[in-house]
């Protein structure tokens, strides 16, 4: 998905029709779900200033904040245990899902400065802080 999607991204700068329908046959309503993590700005890129290590943290709808490891598919969400791990219900939650989508608008612009990407806020911790929000995922 990332391949084909960035290039399409890079190319033309915008999600083709194509795309967006594709993604939404693929994830169903979870792509709709993620659109509006999106609009709503809900994620934020934590960013250890001493390993550089990253992490998602995204807000849900709930208001609560969620975390995501950048390189799994895995999410500290209720939904995702249930519908993703138990019940195979879904390929994946919107937390995740949104993420990926922020991995593919940074990897099409090569670039990583919050201006360049308006879907996400960045914050440096230390790695302390950062070793504590991995521990506590669950």
């Amino acid at each position: 998905m990332n391949n084909e999607f960035s290039e399409v991204v890079k190319n033309s700068g915008v999600f083709t029709e194509n795309i967006l329908l594709t993604l939404n046959a693929v994830f169903g309503p979870t792509f709709i779900d993620a659109l509006e993590l999106l609009d709503k700005k809900s994620i934020n890129e934590v960013i250890s200033s001493t390993s550089n290590r990253r992490l998602y943290q995204v807000r849900g709808t709930s208001g609560i904040n969620y975390i995501i490891l950048p390189n799994t598919w895995r999410c500290s969400c209720p939904a995702f245990v249930q519908n993703t791990m138990l019940n195979s219900e879904s390929i994946t939650c919107k937390h995740v899902l949104a993420t990926k989508l922020i991995e593919v608008f940074d990897h099409a612009s090569s670039s990583s400065t919050d201006t360049d990407n308006p879907y996400v806020k960045r914050q440096n911790i230390s790695e302390e802080t950062y070793i504590q929000m991995v521990a506590h995922m669950d």
